[in-house]
């Protein structure tokens, strides 16, 4: 059910009270006379889920199901490579993805699932405030800039059908290697190719079970990605590496960061600046962000 004034959404499944947009009159659109040129343009909208197990917002590190905010910060939605993990707190990690979901159990006996798919990439808090008289959750999103857009999905089936239809708009995952799935090292710290040959062995020697070695960026030049560090991963000690990689029948996983150094002596650089020369006005190359002039590469 859709109403105007003041703008809300409610939605039902088979006669049950799944969700409702704007139920608080949270919505807010920020008066843009009143901002500044280079200002964004906040946007926020609250959402009821008939439920008080919320499920989502990643990534953290703490438990599957959600705190509520009321006694704390939002959640906030940004990406950042932050370290060390503070554990069992709403603070964000690496990647984060605006979505909630929800599910309950009904006095019924049925089970209702509602999720909520926030489709803004600008920086965003989170609150989930419970509404313990009707044993509900209001999520409300609050986005420095872009538009407000949300996709929303509702199932008294199970929650495989909400996932079902989450997939039909971001998307299937693919199916992962076979390898993924099992067991993996990974640790930030300095390493050598022949130290990190002979952990290998190690894990042989001791009976631990690994699939994959996973090499962080301290296996570059300078961090400069694609380059091995030049003392470390010499071309004999990387042959002896592979070689261990290959008698183990074990994987090895080299990380990038999102970023590139941005120097003239780095190849992969100079590369990109040279094919975004070659743009024309029918065909425009973007290698890298451009700065506020849309001119230079970002540096950050």
């Amino acid at each position: 059910m859709i109403e105007r004034r003041p703008f809300r959404i409610t939605h039902w499944v088979n006669n049950e009270f799944a969700w409702t947009v704007n139920e608080k009159d949270t919505l807010f659109i920020a008066d843009t006379a009143k901002l500044a040129s280079d200002e964004a343009e906040p946007v926020a909208l609250g959402f009821r889920l008939n439920t008080e197990h919320v499920f989502g917002l990643p990534e953290r590190a703490a438990n599957l199901l959600l705190n509520t905010t009321e006694a704390s910060d939002p959640y906030y939605m940004f990406n950042t490579d932050r370290f060390p993990h503070f554990y069992q707190t709403n603070v964000s990690l690496y990647g984060s993805l605006p979505y909630l979901t929800a599910h309950s159990l009904r006095d019924s006996g049925k089970t209702m699932d509602a999720s909520v798919m926030w489709m803004n990439s600008a920086p965003t808090w989170v609150d989930l405030l419970p509404i313990k008289d009707e044993k509900s959750i209001l999520g409300t999103f609050n986005s420095m800039g872009g538009a407000i857009e949300f996709f929303s999905f509702a199932s008294a089936v199970s929650p495989n059908k909400v996932q079902q239809l989450v997939s039909e708009i971001s998307g299937y995952a693919p199916m992962p290697p076979l390898h993924s799935l099992g067991f993996h090292f990974s640790k930030y710290e300095y390493f050598t190719a022949l130290s990190l040959a002979e952990r290998s062995q190690n894990f042989t020697k001791f009976g631990f079970p690994v699939d994959v070695f996973w090499m962080d960026i301290e296996h570059t030049q300078e961090h400069m990605y694609f380059v091995f560090n030049y003392l470390n991963f010499t071309a004999e000690k990387l042959a002896v590496l592979n070689q261990e990689m290959d008698s183990s029948e074990r994987f090895l996983v080299a990380i990038t960061d999102p970023h590139l150094m941005a120097d003239q002596k780095y190849k992969v650089f100079n590369q990109g600046v040279a094919l975004e020369q070659q743009s024309t006005p029918d065909n425009h190359i973007n290698i890298f962000i451009r700065d506020e002039n849309g001119e230079e590469p970002w540096k950050g």
